[in-house]
């Protein structure tokens, strides 16, 4: 039974998940979070703190103790928006490799969203119907529209709620002119991707992380004699009650709300003003709270690299499968899916490729039954201003590649990491040609 710990290295806070897979479900054995506020010195200097990086060092060998004690086989590490955005990111990577021994990846928003759903919906119940999952961190916020278990758009947002509380609010409690400049911005924000949800005509909104988790028991606290929503969701009006409620009152009362912690109490007015205005410009009816999120994908995305059987293993070969479909439908460039009319030239000093704006495929002719992992489907393939060219042959020799980081909109699929290697490919060949010449391959 392999057991595997995820590490989230947030803007607000750090955290610690740790599970072992038993057959093929995963079940949780320790968890841990620590708040070390490691984005605050970034979003307002452009730099991590010595302190703030000392008290997350602090953190991470405590965590790496408890990786240790539970015979962790897998350990991942992963930072978001903070590290993303720091000019000193580099030396805390060192910190944390001298200190513990871990590698820290630094992800995308897209990545970060694409986890996020990965946990929800191997761990949680998704239903068919179009489902909003809103995950508000300390740096950035990931809104991300899923369909019967896969994601169809998503974008992230520079709302976290520290970044926004060190921006926009400088006295306790804010003062209206200090709201109405937050409330603004978040607007304009929102404003951009408000069309987007509202066209995709969501019936859920899930949200994870902890102003969620706060919102939902202070809504909870608030409606418990009434009976009019089940525990842990928030409607609108009920949003609206709460905004007003927290943005008037100092921190040391609201320190004493249910619901919200000692720290949780110093960025919450900026957190309520952004899950008010979404809520109002995407015309949602409210939210209810999930505590699944990225250490949650984190896991599922091990058990998958473990076991294919599992349920995230099935549902990421799905989702790959749609990546490879979707950018075969874009219509935004001029190359065609040929099927195995081609033989291409053998591989070589591939250096990787992405199915983006300049790339249209207009014909799909491999079946899915006869589909072979995914890393094993791209043989040979030159992106440049010529377009692109991918061809494999029956039992063709050729180098691996490695699927790295998967954008998960349907417009910017993208396979990012390349690895020299062997491999032997046994099924139906397919081809991916430009219009135009293509280039020798390592060129």
């Amino acid at each position: 039974m392999p057991t595997f710990a995820a590490i989230d290295i947030g803007s607000n806070s750090v955290r610690l998940k740790i599970a072992r897979l038993k057959g093929s479900r995963l079940e949780p054995i320790h968890e841990d979070r620590e708040v070390t506020r490691l984005g605050e010195s970034v979003f307002k200097a452009g730099f991590l703190s010595p302190e703030a990086m000392a008290e997350t060092i602090k953190v991470l060998r405590r965590f790496h103790r408890a990786a240790q004690r539970l015979a962790a086989d897998v350990v991942r590490v992963v930072a978001t928006s903070a590290l993303r955005d720091a000019r000193n990111s580099q030396a805390f990577l060192e910190w944390v490799r001298s200190a513990t021994g871990w590698k820290v990846e630094i992800i995308s928003g897209l990545e970060e969203a694409r986890l996020i759903h990965l946990g929800l919906t191997s761990m949680g119940r998704v239903g068919a119907s179009p489902v909003l999952m809103i995950d508000l961190g300390g740096g950035s916020c990931e809104l991300t529209i899923s369909k019967e278990g896969h994601i169809r758009d998503t974008v992230s947002l520079p709302l976290g709620a520290v970044r926004l509380t060190n921006e926009f609010l400088r006295h306790d409690p804010p003062r209206k002119s200090e709201l109405k400049r937050l409330r603004r911005f978040v607007e304009r924000e929102v404003s951009r991707v408000a069309g987007r949800v509202v066209a995709a005509r969501v019936k859920v909104v899930v949200a994870t992380s902890g102003t969620a988790a706060a919102l939902a028991a202070v809504a909870n606290h608030l409606q418990k004699n009434s009976g009019t929503r089940p525990a842990g969701s928030v409607s609108r009006p009920v949003m609206k009650r709460i905004a007003k409620l927290i943005c008037r009152l100092p921190i040391e009362q609201r320190r004493k709300l249910e619901g919200i912690g000692p720290r949780r109490a110093e960025i919450i007015a900026a957190g309520v003003q952004v899950y008010e205005e979404l809520l109002e410009l995407c015309h949602l009816h409210g939210f209810r709270y999930s505590p699944l999120g990225l250490r949650d994908g984190l896991l599922a995305q091990m058990a998958a690299d473990s076991d294919h059987g599992t349920r995230s293993g099935k549902q990421i070969e799905s989702e790959r499968w749609d990546s490879i479909t979707n950018a075969a439908s874009a219509r935004v460039g001029n190359a065609v899916v040929q099927g195995a009319e081609t033989s291409p030239p053998p591989a070589a000093g591939v250096r990787g490729m992405a199915f983006g704006s300049r790339d249209v495929v207009r014909s799909w002719r491999l079946r899915k039954s006869e589909r072979t992992p995914p890393a094993h489907l791209l043989h040979y393939f030159q992106l440049g201003n010529s377009g692109i060219y991918a061809g494999p042959e029956e039992n063709h020799r050729l180098d691996r590649t490695l699927l790295g980081q998967v954008a998960t909109s349907s417009r910017d699929r993208a396979i990012e990491s390349v690895e020299s290697g062997r491999s032997t490919v046994g099924a139906q060949s397919f081809a991916v040609v430009a219009t135009g010449p293509c280039a020798q391959p390592g060129a």
